[in-house]
């Protein structure tokens, strides 16, 4: 295993100095310190231009990007309300049926059991209602039924119907006169 306070052995190859001016790039071969002060000062120009080029890409990226993004979460927003708009609307509609529910559940045990519901109007178990209702009607004490006298507005009918009259002669003539065709000439005239 290596120490890390070792050094190694080898040391980094330095360039030569003695090296032939061939073997450096083509960029280097700029003879005077003013040509490659320009050289220098192009490769600046040329980099400082890309940067920009690629920072204003970059700006151009960011700005698409939170447009689509913007897009994206106003759609989802737009969903997301809409679902809660019709999850708040479902919540109150079955509390709206609920409560009216429980009002007509309410109404029909006032009217099975009277006396437990006015006792005991917080029950509304049926067999329990029931029992109550039992119990208070026995407390109370019962009065007799008394037969329902007639009011006379149907009196008995008697067996004797008055007799028919006898009609004359002079009663059917003048009945038939008020029956009488006036198309036919001369009838009933006399």
């Amino acid at each position: 295993m290596a120490d890390p306070n070792d050094t190694p052995d080898e040391t980094p190859e330095t360039p030569d100095p003695e090296a032939p001016a061939g073997d450096k790039g083509p960029d280097d071969q700029a003879s005077t310190p003013e040509a490659q002060l320009a050289q220098a000062r192009r490769r600046q120009a040329g980099a400082e231009a890309a940067r920009q080029e690629a920072h204003r890409q970059l700006l151009a990226a960011q700005a698409e990007n939170d447009r689509l993004r913007a897009l994206t979460q106003t759609a989802g927003d737009k969903e997301a309300d809409a679902l809660k708009r019709a999850e708040d609307r479902a919540a109150e509609a079955e509390q709206r049926a609920a409560t009216a529910e429980a009002k007509a559940e309410a109404r029909i045990l006032d009217a099975k059991y009277p006396a437990a519901r006015a006792e005991l109007p917080e029950v509304t178990d049926e067999v329990r209602l029931a029992k109550f209702e039992a119990m208070l009607r026995d407390e109370e004490p019962a009065e007799p039924a008394a037969s329902p006298k007639p009011l006379g507005n149907n009196p008995t009918r008697s067996s004797q119907a008055p007799a028919p009259k006898e009609d004359t002669p002079e009663t059917i003539m003048a009945r038939l006169r008020t029956m009488r065709d006036p198309n036919i000439p001369g009838s009933f005239d006399q």
